[in-house]
């Protein structure tokens, strides 16, 4: 284990600090030096976080990481597979006077597989939404998971079909949206977004299993506590900090099943007040009702390769039928590395594939004025104009030069 240097938390604190040695601009206007008179304070809550950590780890949790880290082998084998992504405007969308303007988009990329009649190597499919709640706003990522579910099962039925061939499903997040973990069977039917995402998950994962077909679950921006199951209680620092000090260089360690974990954690977190009582009663029930969810396994690896970021890869894998198995998924994952994030390069293809912005919803605002313009008249323009018009030049198209 890397845990074994010197003095890794010292390490990661002078890391941090290398990285805040830039250049800071301008740093006599007020906004930026009142955030960086809050310096001290923070870096005091870090250092107790991190003095936290020290003090549990060397109390036992170093052992019971240890015995499940393993070093997986590496490969040149080349596999035919599939990366989705589903996406939305970080920012929220366009707001105009008659609501927010909002698009989602996901997107497909095959890989080392053979060309199908028909069938685009990368491929988008996108809905627009105009919305005039924040309640409505806030449903726009669930939309934006169930279009990526529907692109994967577009994929999967051509391979049922016999016209695609693949082994493996990157999925750039998570396999199933924690919403349906964590909420009851009765939350989840009454709300029609939500169950219509637990239908489609499930028979994405139903096609998978059909087809023998890998589901891996590429998760970056983790921090959920998971691994506190090894503790018993909400460890200091989340999952993905925890591996990128503990894994050194092409070494692995899997957590377990969802079905063994999530019981587990939800009554931490029940036990904590993180959580209402009620929780692990909730995630006991799910798991029940889709026993396929409690079949995904929960690992982290750390690739073999130098790259930009020294960090463990989170994952989520469904479909690997024993440990052999998993070990040569995550083989396959490092063999794929891009140098520049540490991450599968399909992952980060299609993440950047199916980017956008904002200012390209303004092409479809424009578009929607012209076609409305003749069947309602001159009030679209107010419905469908700019509701803060000073930063209206954040959504204007860049132009060529």
């Amino acid at each position: 284990m890397a845990f074994d240097q010197p003095d890794p938390i010292a390490q990661i604190l002078e890391q941090l600090m290398s990285d805040a040695e830039e250049e800071v601009e301008e740093i006599s206007q007020p906004v930026v030096a009142s955030l960086l008179s809050q310096v001290s304070k923070l870096v005091e809550k870090l250092t107790l976080r991190f003095d936290d950590f020290r003090t549990v780890f060397l109390e036992g949790l170093d052992r019971k990481i240890g015995e499940r880290i393993s070093t997986y082998p590496k490969t040149s084998e080349k596999v035919a597979g599939a990366a989705i992504d589903s996406t939305w405007p970080p920012d929220g969308g366009i707001e105009l006077v008659g609501g927010h303007l909002i698009g989602v988009v996901a997107g497909y990329y095959i890989f080392n597989a053979k060309q199908v009649s028909g069938l685009r190597r990368r491929g988008v499919a996108a809905k627009l939404f105009f919305v005039d709640s924040e309640e409505a706003r806030k449903k726009i990522p669930l939309a934006a998971k169930l279009l990526e579910k529907k692109v994967g099962i577009k994929l999967l039925g051509l391979v049922s079909d016999g016209k695609l061939d693949i082994t493996l499903l990157l999925l750039d997040g998570e396999i199933v949206p924690y919403q349906l973990l964590f909420k009851g069977n009765q939350v989840i039917a009454n709300r029609r977004l939500l169950y219509r995402l637990d239908t489609a998950v499930s028979r994405l994962l139903g096609l998978a299993r059909k087809n023998n077909i890998i589901v891996v679950g590429v998760v970056k921006r983790s921090y959920s506590h998971l691994t506190s199951v090894l503790h018993g209680r909400i460890l200091p620092l989340n999952d993905k900090a925890l591996m990128s000090i503990v894994l050194r260089r092409q070494e692995y360690m899997v957590l377990g099943k969802f079905r063994d974990i999530l019981p587990a954690y939800a009554k931490i977190l029940a036990s904590s007040g993180r959580a209402p009582s009620q929780l692990p009663e909730a995630v006991v029930e799910r798991l029940s009702t889709r026993p396929e969810y409690g079949e995904i396994v929960v690992a982290f690896y750390k690739p073999s390769m130098t790259t930009s970021y020294n960090h463990a890869v989170r994952i989520e894998v469904y479909g690997a039928s024993s440990e052999d198995e998993l070990e040569h998924v995550i083989s396959l994952l490092d063999s794929m590395t891009n140098p520049a994030t540490g991450l599968p390069a399909p992952v980060d293809f299609i993440d950047e594939y199916i980017r956008f912005e904002s200012r390209s919803l303004e092409l479809v605002r424009r578009r929607i004025v012209s076609e409305l313009a003749t069947r309602l008249g001159p009030v679209v323009l107010t419905l469908l104009s700019h509701t803060n018009p000073e930063k209206r030049y954040l959504y204007e198209p860049r132009r060529r030069m």
